[in-house]
């Protein structure tokens, strides 16, 4: 078979299929003073460096084009030199639950990172719709957003700028295959061995290779990524029997068990706290 016609591995949709990213621009223009951003609404925030330089806090002077992610909340200023001007699209980032997520664990805040080429023709649509608004403008630029906030995360994995946890992990494609395959069948009984077959790897080398890069062994990771999905479905109104099910485990006593030692909160716990919660109101 022709190398070009085998699909390609995809490292992020399965997980991005579990906690997927939502964003909502709140600036797009110019800043020509200091910019305090006391409280972000969101989980965190991002701002796009379209034009300009300014500088984050203490960090060093950053040049455009570059993108400042901001994975969790985080009070800071934003600066720019006297008389200078820079051009900013500004907003907040939901990634899903943040106390079980395993991008938001993995970056680093602030994520700096430079827009090169391969993100060109994003930021240019993105540049023409905070220019020139039209109808929908502000649906327009949140989805563009979000496109440019998960191509840097292309781009972490690519280029290997994230040194520890699951993004580190997905850069080393031996360990992406079998963490693509964890993420998109949780259930499956999944083994060192069946692992370690994928990466194509012995189970020694695989075992020592995955702690080093996500910081957890295979088997920590395994219960954590099922626990973790399973608190989240329950959140979202399953039943308790469906989700153990889904999530890889035999009984409803064996997921129970798993999620007060891993996660420190137990399913029945989740499910009452959900009827306590008052739905949420319509914008």
């Amino acid at each position: 078979m022709n190398l070009l016609s085998q699909p390609r591995l995809d490292r992020l949709s399965a997980l991005l299929s579990r906690f997927k990213l939502s964003v909502e621009v709140d600036f797009a223009g110019s800043m020509s003073l200091n910019r305090a951003v006391a409280g972000l609404i969101g989980q965190g925030g991002f701002h796009i460096l379209r034009q300009g330089t300014i500088q984050l806090d203490r960090h060093p002077p950053i040049t455009a084009p570059a993108l400042i992610l901001m994975p969790r909340q985080d009070a800071h200023r934003l600066r720019v030199a006297a008389g200078a001007t820079a051009q900013l699209i500004s907003g907040s980032l939901d990634f899903g639950p943040s106390d079980i997520n395993p991008i938001i664990a993995a970056l680093p805040n602030p994520a700096i990172i430079p827009m090169d080429h391969n993100l060109e023709a994003t930021l240019l649509l993105l540049e023409q719709e905070a220019v020139a608004p039209r109808c929908g403008a502000q649906a327009i630029l949140d989805r563009i957003c979000e496109i440019l906030l998960i191509q840097a995360l292309r781009h972490l994995i690519a280029s290997q700028s994230v040194q520890a946890g699951v993004l580190a992990a997905l850069a080393d494609e031996r360990l992406a295959r079998a963490l693509a395959a964890i993420h998109t069948d949780p259930a499956a009984p999944w083994t060192l061995a069946s692992l370690a077959d994928l990466a194509g790897m012995s189970r020694t080398a695989f075992a020592l290779t995955f702690h080093r890069r996500s910081g957890r062994t295979v088997g920590e990771y395994l219960a954590w990524w099922r626990t973790s999905l399973a608190k989240q479905l329950l959140e979202q109104g399953n039943s308790l029997k469906r989700v153990a099910g889904e999530v890889g485990y035999e009984s409803t006593n064996a997921l129970a068990q798993q999620m007060r030692r891993i996660l420190g909160v137990g399913p029945r716990e989740i499910l009452r706290r959900q009827k306590l919660t008052p739905p949420p109101r319509a914008k």
